[in-house]
């Protein structure tokens, strides 16, 4: 597996790679405190790269109930 890179602060403790394990490469993030994994592709991460900060932000409050 690549390298891999940990980003923290007071919210979240995450670990990023590269998989290269797969038909194509995919970031594998790794919550470290949660001990949740998810994969995504490039098609994923251009969508998260596309929302606007409102659209982005919506979906990060905890408070948020999905309708």
């Amino acid at each position: 597996m690549a390298p891999a890179w940990e980003l923290s602060n007071e919210f979240a403790w995450v670990r990023l790679q590269v998989d290269t394990q797969g038909q194509s490469p995919r970031l594998r993030i790794d919550d470290l405190r949660h001990d949740r994994t998810v994969w995504l592709d490039a098609f994923q991460l251009a969508a998260l790269a596309g929302l606007d900060e409102a659209t982005l932000l919506t979906h990060l409050d905890p408070g948020h109930v999905p309708s």
